[in-house]
């Protein structure tokens, strides 16, 4: 059984700014943080720099790949005890997010940031679907992205039953 405890431990080992690792994954990600955690459910915030733009000055799409991969992962902490293993991850991309510049068009210039509302659509006894909407600046700002990510985990779920019933269970 997930919970979201172990959801926020899943990110903040991963990405938090006092992680360790140097993974892909907490390199790019460094810094997001967790807005709100649910059962099914979590929304986090990326904040954006110069070293997330790609060559046009807008957030680079394999950056709003690695998010949705990852906090779409952490949602499915939420419900389940391991994650599982991507066999498909899709992004649409709606419309493109300057790094730099003024974020709320009111003429401050607020940090820009994306924001990752990913969601449970099903967890399976093998499979996993998981959906995530990415807004500009907010929760309630301008949809930028939609992705799809699917997870096999009942290879995961079947392991940990193992372990859990002792040496003999695995004969």
């Amino acid at each position: 059984m997930g919970s979201i405890p172990a959801a926020r431990r899943f990110l903040e080992a991963t990405t938090s700014i006092a992680s360790q690792l140097e993974t892909f994954d907490a390199t790019a990600l460094r810094g997001l943080n967790i807005l709100a955690a649910y059962p099914g459910r979590l929304v986090a915030r990326l904040p954006l720099n110069s070293a997330r733009a790609n060559a046009y000055g807008t957030a680079h799409g394999g950056l709003i790949a690695t998010a949705v991969d990852v906090v779409s992962s952490a949602a499915l902490h939420t419900v389940r005890a391991a994650s599982g293993v991507s066999v498909s991850l899709s992004v649409d991309y709606l419309a493109a997010v300057p790094v730099l510049g003024d974020e709320d068009g009111d003429g401050s210039e607020a940090a820009p940031s994306l924001v990752f509302d990913a969601r449970v659509v099903k967890a399976g006894r093998s499979l996993a679907v998981l959906a995530v909407d990415v807004r500009r600046g907010s929760e309630a700002g301008p949809l930028v992205a939609q992705g799809r990510h699917t997870k096999f985990v009942a290879a995961q779920e079947a392991a940990g039953r193992r372990a859990a019933a002792g040496p003999r269970a695995r004969l």
